[in-house]
């Protein structure tokens, strides 16, 4: 190759500049503004996670129901874990019916395991007036007193109060001051609950007793039927600690449930949205069924300026005001929650239930001491390879080996920067894919060295010699690493997990191996070993 077309200097300059940006992010601290955020992501066994394993409930379902059951929850499991976007997850049936679920990077095995075995229980329900919500509160404040003896949290707190109490009527006595006329007969539950701005709230230090209680079956059991007692969502990362929680008291009946929703999506609000909740705030927005459509026009049609509420497992995000009846069969859930959570939420409530019930066997976060050691041993090993490549080839080609050395170093950065475009993961087998990419691309240039010595051997010039050795040496490369690719390829296709991220390296390290090889070495030999004049070479 004599003359070299544009394209050749261009196609380098881009293969240089977009590795050395795209690895940039390695290196660049997250406090310093930089156009290049994506990073490359790191597998459960480098950067730790979250392992689950799940055990499918079969006992119930015949026979021949039971083997598609499990593997009908594990396309549900992965379609779920698929749109939340956690980077190759690892799931996989264990025996009979269990299954592994592995997630790179997930540092909340609790939160994991809800997105990957529960389902969302949306409800509309009515607020209850003002007036019958505080008539049922002081029922419910009635048969707790009666009852106080069976909610021991409750007793405790109550006789905590009653000494305080005492305390400070002795201190007023003292003092010959005037009786409190402002105390009332409420009990310990109303005492747990304020008002303001008619809305019902609870002290963020009596938050605790409250929740606890509204789980307690016992409670459940004894409160009037009719209405329920729900807490607001409140995310404990957004809100301060001294901010209290509202409490809503709602009628019992589900006006529209979650099975008449459609399609679930999460979404961003607008900045100039009226709705403080949705500006610049994610939110979700649902679609209902026709029949779903019907009830949510009909209930909101039949309860202008009254508040509905919107329920999602037992937790109130918002309960917006009726104005205007709804026909169009459309809501919003806006409320207090992250990105991740909103994200989260709108997965479960868009996907189809799993087919047989799923009960938690284990779950936990894998050591960051795990990943670390990996991280080490496979650097290590790494390094041992490429100085143990470097060392041959300086040894054995002299400069021609530095300059494969040199393109060596770039081709390496390639894998790693292409990886991160595409959005894979690394992982210990992805490392062996990256040093077995690397002897492949040495033994790419020891072969058209070799072609060069023969040539060399026979008579020919050095730049006669360098041109036929890269063209005949080229059909030997390009037939080895595209029986190469394909068997990649088929595993790919076929394997999972580690096995995939194995032959991702694989292939990104041929196609980057035959680039340097062919061209990037080709054209720093022409501009550094090949000069006009000539005569020797350093091979």
């Amino acid at each position: 190759m004599r003359k070299y077309s544009w394209l050749i200097p261009v196609s380098i300059l881009v293969f240089v500049l977009g590795t050395l940006i795209f690895l940039s992010p390695l290196v660049i601290p997250d406090s310093v503004s930089w156009p290049i955020k994506q990073k490359l992501n790191l597998g459960l066994d480098l950067k730790g996670g979250t392992q689950i394993i799940l055990t499918v409930k079969t006992d119930k379902l015949p026979a021949e129901d039971k083997v598609n059951a499990v593997e009908n929850n594990i396309r549900i499991i992965r379609n779920r874990i698929d749109q939340y976007g956690i980077a190759e997850p690892s799931i996989q049936r264990i025996g009979e019916s269990d299954i592994l679920v592995q997630l790179p990077g997930v540092k909340d095995p609790a939160a994991a395991a809800k997105l990957v075995h529960q389902a969302a229980e949306l409800k509309f329900q009515l607020v209850a007036k003002p007036e019958d919500a505080e008539k049922f509160l002081n029922q419910v404040d009635v048969l707790v007193n009666a009852n106080l003896r069976m909610f021991p949290a409750l007793a405790a707190l109550d006789a905590k109060d009653k000494a305080l109490d005492k305390d400070s009527k002795a201190a007023a006595d003292t003092a010959k001051a005037v009786p409190d006329t402002t105390s009332t007969e409420s009990g310990i539950f109303k005492s747990l609950i304020s008002t303001s701005e008619s809305d019902y709230i609870v002290r963020r230090s009596d938050l605790t007793v409250v929740r606890e209680l509204l789980l307690d079956s016992l409670f459940v059991s004894l409160i009037p039927k009719g209405f329920n007692i729900y807490l607001e969502s409140a995310d404990e990362t957004i809100k301060s600690g001294s901010e209290p929680v509202k409490l809503y008291v709602l009628k019992s009946s589900v006006e529209v449930a979650g099975s008449d929703v459609e399609g679930a999506s999460w979404e961003i609000g607008s900045s100039d949205n009226p709705n403080p909740q949705m500006a610049s705030k994610p939110y979700i927005s649902l679609t209902f069924t026709r029949e779903g459509a019907r009830k949510f026009a009909n209930c909101t049609g039949d309860n202008i300026n009254e508040r509905l509420a919107i329920v999602v497992d037992n937790a109130v995000y918002s309960a917006p005001l009726i104005k205007d009846r709804i026909p169009d069969g459309k809501a919003t859930i806006s409320g207090q929650f992250t990105n991740e959570e909103a994200k989260s939420l709108a997965i479960l409530l868009d996907n189809e239930s799993l087919s047989a019930p799923i009960e938690e066997k284990s779950s936990n976060q894998i050591s960051a001491t795990l990943g670390t050691d990996s991280i080490k041993s496979g650097l290590r090993a790494g390094l041992i390879g490429l100085i143990a490549v470097f060392a041959f080839m300086i040894l054995f080609y002299n400069l021609s080996g530095l300059v494969t050395d040199f393109v060596l170093i770039f081709n390496v950065g390639f894998i790693l920067a292409a990886m991160t475009i595409f959005g894979g993961t690394l992982t210990m087998p992805g490392i062996a894919g990256i040093i077995l990419s690397i002897g492949m691309s040495v033994d790419a240039n020891v072969l058209i060295f070799e072609r060069i010595r023969e040539e060399l051997a026979a008579g020919k010039s050095v730049r006669s010699a360098v041109d036929a050795g890269f063209k005949r040496a080229s059909v030997t490369i390009w037939d080895s690493n595209i029986t190469t690719v394909i068997a990649a390829f088929v595993l790919y296709q076929f394997g999972t997990g580690p096995v995939r991220g194995f032959a991702l390296t694989l292939t990104i390290g041929i196609i980057g191996s035959m680039f340097c090889a062919i061209i990037f070495l080709r054209y720093i030999m022409e501009k550094t070993m090949l000069g006009p004049n000539k005569t020797t070479i350093s091979i």
